[in-house]
């Protein structure tokens, strides 16, 4: 919508997430934590909204703490570990897009 994307040009991350989520773009909440360096939050923000996101997600999340080994050694990829992800399946792993839980509800602009 044009209010996520007005958000965007003024900076204004947490509005545009906000709308974008509101109205079910996950996909577009994934990048935007992704380019606001939020990559923990995208991981976990694909891992309800955009499975097929979840593995490439993790594999930059693992690069983002390399100096933490502990750390970077537990987070699990649900392609390699598919029995730490109930819920997710192959069929969805293999889609950049789920569908929204909720059907996107159209809000109408205020007068």
């Amino acid at each position: 919508g044009r209010v996520a994307q007005e958000a965007v040009k003024q900076g204004r991350a947490n509005v545009a997430f906000t709308a974008y989520h509101i109205l079910g773009d996950h996909n577009k909440c994934v990048d935007l934590l992704l380019q606001t360096n939020k990559i923990a939050e995208a991981a976990f923000y694909a891992r309800t909204h955009a499975h097929g996101r979840v593995a490439d997600i993790v594999k930059k999340w693992k690069l983002q703490i390399s100096s933490i080994p502990r750390v970077r050694d537990a987070l699990a990829d649900p392609v390699q570990f598919p029995n730490l992800f109930p819920g997710i399946t192959p069929e969805s792993l293999a889609t950049a897009e789920e569908e929204p839980e909720f059907p996107a509800v159209e809000v109408p602009a205020p007068s």
